[in-house]
């Protein structure tokens, strides 16, 4: 698996924190090489309750296929920064890997999500206020 082409670094981070234009950008530079695909979510064992949103190991390395020679491959995944054990497998996958947490003020993103909930028919409470009020009734069980 993996003919020189090993991710040796990876972009994580919360929801609507800006990781989506951090892989444009990153895709953008002629010596770095990104996954074909984002959040292909391969780390993180403890948080795969939901199989269909985890890749297998053979599309994995196919996100991979394309690399030639960049100095630097990576990936994105949000959902490492919630898994307890995605750090660790991908320091046992590559030691010498780097990974980049992106960040934002806690409620400019909860206003950010709530809109991409509302525009995908997700959340049906259009005022950021109401559908926090409504929050702690309709929350969903972990």
């Amino acid at each position: 698996m993996f003919a020189g082409n090993i991710p040796n670094f990876f972009v994580v981070g919360a929801p609507k924190c800006g990781t989506t234009s951090m892989d444009n950008y990153l895709n953008q530079h002629p010596e770095i090489f990104m996954s074909q695909g984002k959040e292909l979510h391969y780390f993180g064992s403890d948080i795969k309750r939901y199989p269909e949103f985890y890749c297998s190991t053979e599309k994995y390395e196919a996100a991979f296929s394309k690399w030639d020679n960049e100095k630097r491959v990576g990936e994105t995944s949000v959902l490492y920064l919630y898994s307890r054990l995605a750090a660790k497998e991908i320091k046992a996958f590559n030691p010498d890997s780097r990974i980049i947490i992106m960040l934002r003020n806690p409620v400019d993103m909860l206003v950010s999500y709530h809109v991409h909930l509302y525009y995908s028919s997700i959340q049906d409470i259009a005022d950021f206020r109401k559908a926090l009020e409504e929050g702690e009734k309709r929350r969903f069980p972990v």
